[in-house]
């Protein structure tokens, strides 16, 4: 009588196919899942089954996994149990004759105390006898039918893939245009309008550079040159209760901008607060409307101005 226990460690291309497998060769052997579990993990799947098979039957049955995948490890071990199995019947014997010894001494016993004396050995008796016997159908099944233990795991090759495949891109920075209009405040000197257009770098949603350059409007054409440049660096901030910028659609900012204008042959400051509202945002694309208003200082021309932005970037 032997008791076979084998251990086997599995490569496989998909995990859940494979236990699905193992589990249509274990029936077609007449044998039973007596364990069943799959772990699905981003660093890849495993799953451990533990297969009771005909012990008759064992050798094909492991010889038909290397279809499954790829073995990386196999240890069989048979253990003769003969000798527990024979002593367990003896002892057995021994104890159901000791009992009708003492049922017989029941019949015999003339007072109450050889009563509860033989009674108490008969109660001792019976319990080993349920062991021994529990033993007995232990041990059967343990011949009768062999324990397989396997693991299925993915290829090192496989984890990378499963890791980089979940692994999301994530945007550095988003560059794009800008296409802007400005109105400058002089007092005295009136109000001039410029229109023009721009570059700018969102590195997130709190730090932006842009560079504009603008004409001022009716003037004629571009090629004479700019007449205001903006160079600024600033960012927006969203609040908690109006969607903190996590919307698709319509994310309401407020946000600051510093810099340098240079502002018809002046060079002057630049201090900005916006406020505004992306119309439009996903993972790869941003489309925001803005208006800001600046304070252009240090220069003999000091004054305010208003700039209205459409902006578009993509993610990179």
């Amino acid at each position: 009588m032997l008791d076979i226990e084998a251990n086997l460690t599995i490569e496989v291309e998909a995990v859940a196919a494979a236990a699905a497998r193992l589990r249509a060769a274990a029936k077609s052997f007449e044998g039973v899942v007596v364990e069943d579990t799959l772990s699905e993990q981003s660093a890849g799947a495993t799953a451990r089954l533990t297969i009771r098979i005909p012990s008759e039957r064992a050798e094909r049955f492991l010889d038909s996994l290397d279809g499954v995948g790829r073995v990386r490890s196999r240890q069989v071990s048979a253990r003769d149990i003969g000798k527990e199995y024979f002593d367990a019947e003896l002892r057995l014997a021994n104890l159901q004759l000791t009992m009708r010894r003492y049922e017989e001494l029941l019949k015999l016993a003339k007072d109450l105390n050889e009563v509860l004396r033989v009674e108490n050995e008969l109660s001792r008796l019976r319990a080993e006898i349920e062991q021994t016997k529990g033993n007995l159908r232990f041990l059967g099944d343990r011949a009768a039918r062999a324990t397989i233990h396997v693991n299925l795991s993915m290829p090192p090759r496989e984890v990378a893939a499963v890791i980089a495949a979940e692994r999301q891109p994530e945007a550095k920075l988003y560059p794009g245009v800008r296409f802007t209009e400005l109105t400058a405040f002089r007092g005295e000197n009136g109000n001039t309008s410029y229109v023009g257009a721009g570059l700018s770098a969102m590195f997130s949603q709190h730090f932006t550079v842009s560079i504009d350059g603008l004409r001022e409007t009716g003037t004629g054409s571009f090629t004479q040159g700019l007449d205001v440049v903006l160079l600024s660096i600033g960012g927006e901030m969203y609040s908690e209760f109006l969607g903190a910028g996590k919307r698709k659609f319509l994310n309401p900012h407020l946000g600051y901008a510093l810099g340098y204008a240079r502002f018809t042959g002046s060079n002057q400051a630049l201090l900005g607060i916006s406020a505004g509202v992306e119309l439009w945002k996903s993972k790869t694309f941003v489309l925001d409307a803005q208006v800001r208003g600046m304070g252009l200082i240090f220069s003999g021309d000091t004054h305010v101005a208003v700039q209205p932005v459409l902006r578009a970037n993509v993610a990179f």
